[in-house]
């Protein structure tokens, strides 16, 4: 794995894991040593953006069609500590926590297109999506203008296993 440094591993995972799961699953595939990293990426005061895209899915798509995937946010809402916690639970040590905001200047088309990719739209048949994308694309551009500026904050949580007998390796 080019520009992964020696002892990294990387492997991905679904947004949205039963609590009390993640840590055992991961622990099972690293060794004594083993560093993990998990890494959120949210955005941070898009309110706009989203109120433009929730107005197109209420044109677009039929009451109750994301349903699912909004059960599974209420049921596994994302807490960041609860990851911290369960990997020490599960022999993780040297856990450590950093948020780094950024922003990033994007198109409508850009935008869209990555909406595009979100859990509950990626379950939509193609031509709903597609109609979904191209519409929020129109609108925000309309809305937005051509380029417009998007900030974020990546949060970054590593931890490295322990030994049996809890040397840090």
């Amino acid at each position: 794995m080019s520009g992964v440094p020696i002892g990294w591993w990387m492997a991905t995972s679904h947004n949205r894991t039963l609590s009390g799961l993640s840590a055992g699953k991961a622990r099972q595939c690293l060794r004594d040593g083993g560093r993990i990293l998990l890494a959120w990426n949210l955005p941070v005061g898009q309110e706009g953006l989203d109120r433009v895209a929730d107005e197109v899915q209420g044109r677009v798509l039929s009451p109750g069609w994301d349903e699912p995937y909004l059960a599974a946010e209420r049921a596994f809402p994302l807490d960041i500590a609860l990851f911290a916690d369960e990997l020490a639970g599960h022999g993780f040590a040297d856990i450590d926590l950093v948020s780094l905001p950024w922003r990033t200047t994007t198109t409508a088309r850009n935008w869209a297109r990555l909406l595009g990719t979100r859990s509950a739209y990626l379950n939509l048949p193609a031509d709903q999506r597609a109609r979904l994308v191209a519409d929020v694309q129109r609108e925000v551009a309309e809305r937005f203008g051509g380029e417009f500026t998007i900030k974020y904050v990546c949060t970054l949580l590593t931890a490295r296993l322990v030994d049996a007998r809890g040397n840090h390796l």
